[in-house]
């Protein structure tokens, strides 16, 4: 005995850009605690606690400019398709 299943699969929609706020708060108290934290290593001269949270410092700064980036161009590309209708 066979099961029927009606599906109606909706249209598909281009949202507008959103901007994730808490990701980039997240991604701003990364930077400022691994900041610290390597100010600290390099005053304690310990390389260890310098390299690692200096890495991850500037490791979040480029993932907090990149998701910025990324929400520009988006909202660029919406615009620029909703300025063409």
């Amino acid at each position: 005995m066979a099961i029927r299943v009606k599906h109606f699969a909706s249209k598909t929609i281009d949202t507008a850009p959103t901007f994730d706020v808490e990701a980039i708060i997240t991604e701003v108290f990364i930077i400022f605690f691994c900041g610290v934290f390597a100010y600290i290593g390099y005053k304690a001269k310990i390389a260890l606690l310098l390299l690692l949270n200096l890495i991850a410092a500037v490791a979040a700064t480029l993932a907090a400019l990149y998701s910025i980036y990324e929400y520009l161009s988006e909202k660029r590309r919406v615009n620029k398709i909703s300025k063409s209708k």
